[in-house]
């Protein structure tokens, strides 16, 4: 039997005297113990913090006087908001409301329109308007005026277009202004105009029913004419097809007045390479105009004004997602199929992304026109490469690739930033800050399909990969594999030492084949002395200083078109040692 033992009660009183000496270590009696109490002796009944400092001591001292009462004056608020709000920040993608947002106060607001969502066309016009939809029309007697009605949701922006069909009278020219539900001209383009196509916004819906009214504008001959009015802004647009990164989109311009909307979103400092092109089959005027307009309906900062073939638009920030290319035939006079290509060109997002491995020919296709690839590669600091892009045998009539080298950040290099058809091009020195480097390439004019080959030689020393080091008067038997491939042989001299470079055609070689050489130094550039391309088949070099060794002889086809066989010497001059 285990029994329990008691603690004696001189004991207990012990203990509780001391539980009681601990806390009790609060001389001024504000329950913040000594321990951490910054402020020993505050008065009776005063809050105070878990430091013990009085509430509303703003100086520091444990006291709260005038002192303290002029700091909080001078840093008065008044009322905060609990929400804060910046340019573009205040949204709620309700259509009868007016978002808006005060930047002094940092409050967002959403006031309701009046009747917003409410709109009936009622009599007085000739025809309804639907968004994306063509509306002939005609003008048959010269003092005749037509109405065609639509209805707007809250602050959107509409693209219109009048334009004139073929046939009517010589002197016809359709006029047209936009009118309110009252027939007051609306607060943007309420001006008669001859302008075939005109951005119209934001326009209030309290507006509604809005008319756009079509005259002659000499009022001295009829005719047929085609009206037409697109939603520009995001919430509303009636047509937006989404465009991929590197996925071509085809699409129709239909009627002269027609135009379409391709969606995509960027991310923070995107930029994108756009490219609208005329496919086969289109009207002999037909020519595809196209431009940016951010989710409001508006022009982009980058590629905000019509124009044709293919841009480079950005930096873009996703606050205006989604954007949307607009596409129109550019004289408005004509229809046609188009295809419409976007590459996103900075690393971070780049969605195609083909690795080009030193001395390793590849081969990619542009399919189609509009089409363009990327293929990347790292460098190390100052690095040189000589970059090759060959047109293959066997493609189109028309085909021919064009390159340029981005950085990671989307823009041209230093070197070889702007487009070239050129086949083979050192690009450096580099610098590593630009990795991963790209190089871009595209049909030059846009027009046609192709393959290519393309290839990537470092020429500095510290990074060469296809180096062969032949022994001193030895001839090396080697091939050119591929129409853009090259190969480089590593020689180190002494100082001053001179010599003998031999590169010969070797058969069995292709019909086109004739090697083509020259020396580098170390660092890749050309050598003092043998450094320009040369078909002579053999060729002394020197006196050579050792300090830019090891030298390379570079061999590569000297039209590339064709491939072959050869064989390189390099001798000693006078003599190789025995």
């Amino acid at each position: 039997m285990n029994a329990k033992k008691s603690i004696p009660t001189v004991w207990v009183v012990v203990l509780l005297a001391a539980t009681a000496l601990l806390s009790a270590a609060d001389n001024d009696g504000d329950g913040v113990d000594d321990a951490v109490d910054v402020c020993c002796a505050t008065p009776p009944n005063v809050e105070v913090d878990e430091l013990g400092r009085p509430v509303g001591d703003m100086d520091g001292d444990c006291d709260v006087d005038l002192h303290d009462f002029s700091y909080i004056q001078s840093n008065l608020t008044g009322p905060i908001p609990v929400g804060c709000c910046f340019d573009g920040d205040c949204r709620d993608d309700d259509p009868c409301t007016v978002d808006s947002c005060d930047e002094k106060s940092s409050t967002c607001s959403f006031d309701p329109v009046p009747n917003c969502g409410v709109c009936e066309i009622g009599p007085g016009c000739n025809v309804e308007a639907d968004c994306d939809v063509p509306v002939p029309g005609s003008i048959s007697s010269a003092t005749e005026t037509d109405t065609i009605c639509f209805c707007v949701t809250n602050g959107e922006i509409f693209r219109i277009a009048v334009t004139e069909v073929l046939g009517s009278g010589a002197n016809f020219n359709p006029n047209w202004r936009l009118l309110d539900g009252a027939g007051n001209a609306a607060p943007v383009c309420g001006v008669f105009t001859t302008t075939v196509a005109q951005d119209c916004g934001p326009l209030p819906a309290a507006g509604n029913p809005y008319r756009i009214e079509v005259e002659d504008g000499s009022r001295n001959d009829v005719g047929s004419y085609i009206a037409y009015f697109h939603r520009l802004s995001a919430v509303a647009a009636c047509e937006a097809a989404s465009v991929q990164c590197d996925v071509p989109l085809s699409g129709t311009v239909s009627s002269a007045v027609d135009a379409d909307l391709i969606e995509f979103d960027a991310v923070e400092g995107g930029i994108m390479r756009i490219s609208v092109v005329e496919q086969p089959g289109g009207g002999a005027n037909f020519a595809p105009s196209w431009r940016v307009i951010d989710r409001a309906g508006n022009p982009a900062r980058d590629c905000g004004v019509f124009g044709a073939a293919f841009q480079d638009c950005g930096p873009l920030s996703p606050r205006g997602n989604p954007y949307r290319i607009e596409i129109e035939d550019g004289g408005r006079n004509d229809i046609g199929p188009y295809a419409v290509h976007v590459q996103q060109l900075a690393a971070g997002p780049a969605c195609d992304f083909a690795p080009l491995i030193c001395d390793v020919p590849l081969t990619a296709t542009i399919n189609p026109a509009a089409d363009s690839d990327l293929l990347g590669f790292r460098v190390v600091e100052g690095e040189i490469v000589r970059i090759s892009l060959v047109e293959n045998v066997g493609s189109s009539a028309n085909f021919g690739p064009s390159w340029r080298l981005l950085d990671g950040e989307g823009a041209p290099a230093l070197f070889c930033g702007a487009f070239s058809a050129t086949v083979s091009v050192n690009c450096g020195p580099l610098p590593s800050a630009g990795n991963p480097y790209r190089i871009e390439v595209e049909d030059g004019a846009r027009n046609d399909t192709g393959t290519y080959n393309a290839h990537l030689q470092r020429l500095t020393a510290s990074r060469a990969c296809g180096d062969v080091e032949p022994q001193c008067g030895v001839t090396h038997a080697d091939t050119i594999e591929h129409i853009a491939d090259s190969d480089l042989y590593a020689y180190h001299v002494e100082e001053g030492d001179s010599i003998r470079v031999g590169v010969f055609e070797r058969v069995p070689s292709g019909p086109n084949f004739n090697p083509n050489w020259r020396l580098l130094d170390g660092a890749g550039n050309p050598a003092p002395v043998c450094g320009a391309f040369t078909t002579v088949t053999s060729v002394d070099c020197g006196p050579l200083p050792a300090a830019r060794n090891p030298y390379r002889v570079e061999v590569e086809d000297g039209t590339r078109n064709d491939t072959g066989n050869y064989d390189v010497t390099v001798s000693l001059i006078p003599a190789c040692p025995p």
